[in-house]
């Protein structure tokens, strides 16, 4: 185990108390501790393993579509949601039968995101932690971009479209410049997010931004459902930020919150409620694997919809979005 004193978002050597979280996603039996930061409320795993690669399984999340196995009709209609999304237009209800409906879901909200960067359109773009390469393939599909992505856990290295690729990579091994780098669920997998976001600066081309997406304990999912919060996701998540914290990280490495939005959705209240109840993510009863027979009513379903939106309005969500530049 590699153990640690110093938060991982502001660095201060100070936890005022600490949890025991289970993995909520494997249900595996295992424990693991966090430190809550003195200074800033946000999380530290306090003994990570030292291999996490045998937490990352075939079968883990980012890794379950292969771009390269997408048929035409597949392929067509990712384009279109690309493109409409990036217009700021609706996607025709014939999308939704080509492609499974919650990946369309996260897909979108994925490309929302990259459509509200608060910067000229970029030429290129790069996402890191992009497990199997949709992220990538869908950016570049909206037109006029070119996309690399990395993961050092991914397939292995590939074109995925004329203007997408996937590098079986870390940031080390990164040259070049980019209008925009991407950090969608990744930046809280990283044993040294600081190191992360000082070497991005170096990437970015003047004006570039940064996009990062995480969970946050600034939220009321955590405040409600602690070791049960389906986003704290131990041991993969080494470090959840709070919403000062990641104000403090983005500043260590000279950047700064441009712009903020929370993009929670539903899966916080039945995650975690899942998870209360001993329900693992990947359990056969789970929502996530069997909808139709998870116990969850329609009536439930629709209510969490709505209070995920009154949680993203107020910025109490437990999923944040923030766009970093270069302090000035």
């Amino acid at each position: 185990m590699s153990q640690t004193s110093t938060c991982r978002a502001c660095a201060v050597h100070s936890f005022t108390g600490s949890y025991d979280a289970p993995d909520t996603m494997y249900g595996t039996g295992e424990e693991f501790p966090y430190g809550e930061c003195a200074a800033c409320g946000s999380l530290t795993l306090l003994d990570a393993p030292d291999d996490l690669a045998p937490y990352y399984p075939p079968g883990y999340l980012s890794m379950t579509v292969d771009p390269g196995s997408l048929g035409a009709a597949a392929t067509a209609a990712i384009t279109t949601i690309s493109r409409s999304v990036q217009r700021g237009r609706g996607w025709a209800g014939t999308v939704g039968r080509s492609v499974p409906v919650r990946r369309v879901q996260t897909l979108i909200t994925i490309l929302d995101a990259v459509a509200r960067v608060p910067a000229p359109r970029p030429g290129r773009v790069l996402d890191v932690g992009s497990g199997s390469g949709m992220v990538p393939l869908a950016v570049s599909l909206a037109g006029d971009v070119d996309v690399l992505g990395i993961d050092p856990f991914a397939p292995g290295d590939r074109r995925l479209g004329d203007h997408a690729e996937l590098r079986a990579v870390g940031l080390d091994a990164v040259t070049g410049r980019f209008d925009l780098v991407m950090f969608h669920h990744s930046l809280e997998h990283m044993l040294d997010p600081f190191d992360a976001l000082r070497v991005v600066v170096g990437l970015l081309e003047p004006g570039g931004v940064v996009l990062v997406r995480v969970p946050t304990v600034s939220s009321w999912a955590w405040r409600e459902y602690r070791t049960n919060w389906v986003q704290l996701d131990p041991p993969r998540h080494v470090w959840i930020p709070s919403r000062p914290g990641l104000s403090l990280l983005a500043a260590r490495a000279g950047l700064e919150i441009v712009a903020t939005y929370d993009d929670s959705n539903e899966f916080q209240f039945w995650g975690s409620e899942q998870a209360r109840r001993g329900v693992a993510l990947t359990d056969s009863r789970s929502h996530y694997m069997d909808p139709r027979h998870s116990g969850f009513t329609g009536r439930e379903l629709r209510d969490y919809r709505r209070r995920s939106r009154e949680l993203n309005r107020a910025l109490d969500g437990d999923q944040t979005v923030v766009y970093l530049g270069a302090a000035g």
